[in-house]
């Protein structure tokens, strides 16, 4: 039943922490099932190194062995045309062209331009062409044509236009006064006046600023005697009271200990077949096996050998653009 389960699962837990008990008892009720399940859990491949061969990485080598079966079929033609390989139409200079000619990031042109494709321009395109002409005609600052800029824009060259400025005009200039209770920031360094540099101390002031004196040595001893009348007194009720600890709240329960004994009924269970069963390992294959793809990267003999159709030699000729 469940008890005895759990009995069983409590026994084994403690066999694993602490080891096997030899308390006399308990090596009267022991059996050899409950010794054989307390031993710890080893490696599957440890229990059968078959179920992961040696494989090396980065070889060509077959994980599994191939059937016989799978080495004498015959292969169809739609896999003979889907294993041909793909044509290398790069010939002559072609070879071995840089990764910047088929993207961004490419200098001019992808690939040499035919001389006799090159249009002579239009007048127009021309004029269109030519760069934008440059304003700095008086060598002025370029910040004095956007944000940033000084001012004015530019040093005047006569002051025969300056006009007084309007009421309003210099009304608008005046900057914002501020709040009349405004403190402004401290410095960081405060300026001492002459008069607190030059001023004397008080009596007071002196006698207030010498150091303590203090005898050298421990001023107590760590344990001193306790008087009699002390130690004959007897508390006042109200301290008796103040005296007691705080009580647990009723139904309160402590902390399990760590460790605690087995029951006999425990020590003498046998475990079901059920529980046999579950307590066999898992043997499963290693990630590096089920990740691993040794024919990712290679290319058959008969694929080598296949020849494509009409249609898909049509299909890869590349597109001719002038």
């Amino acid at each position: 039943n469940n008890n005895n389960m759990a009995i069983f699962l409590t026994t084994l837990s403690t066999l694993k922490r602490g080891g096997v008990n030899m308390d006399p008892m308990f090596l009267h009720y022991r059996s050899e099932r409950i010794i054989d399940l307390a031993q710890p859990k080893y490696s599957a491949e440890k229990l059968e190194p078959s179920i992961n061969p040696n494989v090396i990485w980065g070889n060509q080598e077959h994980l599994w062995p191939i059937s016989k079966a799978a080495l004498a079929s015959q292969v169809t033609g739609r896999v003979s045309d889907l294993s041909a390989p793909k044509r290398n139409f790069q010939d002559n200079d072609m070879v071995n062209r840089p990764q910047y000619v088929f993207g961004c990031g490419r200098h001019s042109v992808i690939w040499q331009v035919n001389p006799n494709s090159i249009a002579t321009p239009t007048t127009r395109v021309f004029v269109l062409s030519q760069p934008k002409p440059s304003n700095n005609l008086n060598n002025v600052e370029e910040y004095a044509f956007g944000c940033g800029r000084s001012s004015p824009y530019w040093v005047k060259k006569s002051q025969k236009n300056n006009f007084p400025p309007r009421p309003r005009t210099e009304e608008l200039a005046r900057h914002k006064n501020p709040h009349p209770n405004y403190l402004q920031p401290r410095a960081v360094q405060t300026a001492i006046p002459i008069a607190a540099m030059n001023a004397r101390p008080s009596g007071r002031l002196e006698s207030l600023s010498a150091p303590k004196t203090r005898r050298e040595g421990p001023y107590r001893d760590a344990m001193w005697k306790v008087a009699e009348g002390a130690m004959n007194t007897t508390p006042t009720p109200r301290q008796s009271e103040l005296s007691r600890h705080k009580p647990l709240v009723d139904g309160f329960a402590s902390a399990r200990e760590v460790m605690w004994p087995v029951s006999c009924a425990a020590r003498r269970a046998i475990a079901t077949p059920r529980t046999e069963e579950l307590a066999k390992p898992l043997i499963r294959a290693s990630m590096d096996h089920l990740q691993f793809y040794p024919d990712a990267f290679s290319v058959k003999e008969l694929a080598k050998k296949a020849r494509c159709s009409q249609r898909i030699e049509e299909l890869a000729h590349p597109i001719t653009r002038g």
